[in-house]
């Protein structure tokens, strides 16, 4: 089935001036894998049962060292002289861990800028706001994308304790990918991005790519009319609206 990409993503912010800098500033951030909240989210994990296995072993070393027989002296050697231990797997994956903070960001987006969860907490009980960005004008330099998938069985693991390329690549991105089940309410969408300093994790996206901002339903009335203010100077082509509730939806009533 195709990857569906959706017109426009949504981030939900609270009414703070760090947060004001995607509209002052147009700076997406993407942030490190270990800054999520979700404590699982984006960890590294190994399949202990696979890699501690003595043929799964055997195979990895056969592809490693291109032999045919699983039972060579070379493979033999290997697997005496490198014991896989809960110790080592546990280095590995702290190890792995330190290299994704170091080299990837994500930002975390939805699909949807009427999610009354996400306004709750993201955007502070309806008191912030949420910045819906056309994703077509700002994909140029991003990597991996999509909709998060939910799984309720558990989050992905690797089998393989070192780097080969298709395997790693994979399990990356379903690692990235993948919350439990209980988060699906969220609809999220993320972009990653490769980091080579810590200055490309603040992302400027055109002006044109903010199309519209959506004040939540219980911003202060001399707040909403502040943030009116620096939207119409650093924005001016930037849809505004208001958060209503409407026959039990949250819906926008343009300002």
């Amino acid at each position: 089935m195709p990857k569906v990409i959706p017109n426009k993503i949504y981030k939900y912010r609270s009414y703070t001036e760090i947060h004001f800098k995607i509209i002052t500033k147009q700076e997406l951030y993407f942030a490190r894998p270990s800054e999520f909240s979700d404590l699982q989210d984006c960890k590294y994990r190994i399949n202990r049962d696979a890699v501690k296995n003595e043929t799964n072993r055997r195979k990895t070393y056969a592809r490693l060292f291109k032999i045919d027989d699983l039972f060579d002296p070379i493979i033999n050697e290997h697997i005496e002289s490198n014991p896989i231990t809960d110790e080592l797997i546990d280095k590995i994956e702290e190890a792995r861990q330190i290299e994704n903070d170091k080299y990837l960001g994500i930002f975390s987006a939805s699909e949807s800028y009427s999610n009354r969860y996400l306004w709750n907490v993201f955007a502070a009980n309806h008191t912030g706001f949420c910045v819906g960005i056309d994703y077509s004008q700002i994909s140029q330099g991003i990597g991996l994308n999509g909709s998060i998938k939910y799984s309720d069985t558990g989050l992905p693991e690797t089998k393989v304790y070192n780097y080969e390329e298709s395997e790693f690549i994979e399990y990356l991105y379903n690692s990235l990918m993948t919350l439990k089940d209980e988060l699906s309410q969220e609809r999220e969408y993320r972009l990653s991005k490769i980091i080579i300093n810590d200055l490309d994790r603040f992302h400027k996206i055109p002006k044109c790519s903010i199309s519209e901002i959506f004040l939540g339903k219980n911003m202060a009335d001399d707040k909403k009319k502040e943030l009116i203010k620096l939207i119409k100077e650093n924005l001016s082509s930037t849809k505004i609206f208001s958060i209503i509730e409407k026959d039990g939806d949250l819906e926008g009533i343009r300002v």
